[in-house]
């Protein structure tokens, strides 16, 4: 079915990766300038008052309803399909982000110097710009199904086989151009998630509820296990290395 939604949430998520590109630059700079304390009071603010101000610039619904509307439940826990879709975007939430939290981190472990280090986030979020927005199109009319694993199995191989092979900036940028391609833009998938469940739009908006916590659940969870992938190994090794990164190399 077609539907205007999937592009409408790609290019609202490509703005949030298109600011990204420049950001690492502005933390960067500000990290060095006015410590970290300073940086997070005024990201604070800014996200506050910029982010705040403009939802006095949201119109209401078009229509009124009379009464509420009602979910369809069983569109989900009766369909096989919400679980396999449920447990794509949990593992995909898990991995995601990694890499953007420790790209930087690695990099400086090769010594390609910091300033290379924040420009391998920079085309990362830049490249995932593309992604979000090309997937949102063509998710109105390509099989949702190839559109999650096709991409998926491109990340984990070209991505992860980088990833773990690199040894300079050309081998982590082609990583971060590659990974942000193919892994990128599955953000823009949950709008059609919705969409192949149910056609109800009450329905519809509560499944994009419940797919965005999954999603959560699993950004969230990722923090600790990388975590403790990366201080058994520096345990193991008793100090910092790129070898410390291998464990979550093969975990995203």
């Amino acid at each position: 079915c077609r539907s205007p939604h999937p592009l409408a949430y790609g290019v609202m998520f490509a703005a949030a990766g298109l600011s990204g590109a420049g950001l690492p630059y502005i933390l960067d700079a500000g990290l060095s300038r006015f410590g970290f304390e300073r940086v997070l009071q005024t990201y604070a603010a800014v996200i506050l008052f910029g982010v705040g101000s403009t939802l006095f610039f949201c119109k209401p619904r078009a229509t009124v309803r009379t009464g509420s509307a009602k979910v369809d439940f069983s569109a989900a826990y009766k369909n096989p399909i919400f679980y396999f879709f449920t447990l794509s975007n949990f593992f995909q939430g898990l991995a995601f982000y990694l890499p953007g939290l420790y790209l930087g981190i690695y990099a400086e472990e090769l010594k390609v110097g910091q300033q290379n280090a924040v420009l391998l986030l920079s085309i990362n979020n830049l490249i995932s710009v593309v992604s979000l927005i090309v997937m949102g199109w063509t998710s109105d009319f390509t099989n949702i199904f190839v559109l999650i694993t096709i991409p998926t199995i491109l990340a984990a191989i070209l991505g992860g086989g980088l990833w773990w092979f690199a040894n300079g900036m050309l081998i982590l940028t082609l990583f971060a151009v590659f990974f942000g391609l193919f892994a990128g833009g599955y953000t823009a998938l949950l709008a059609r998630f919705c969409s192949v469940l149910t056609y109800d739009k009450a329905t519809n908006a509560w499944l994009y509820g419940v797919f965005a916590c999954i999603r959560g659940i699993g950004n969230i969870a990722a923090g600790p296990i990388a975590s403790t992938f990366i201080n058994y190994l520096r345990h193991q090794n008793k100090g910092e290395s790129a070898a410390n990164y291998r464990q979550l190399i093969l975990f995203v």
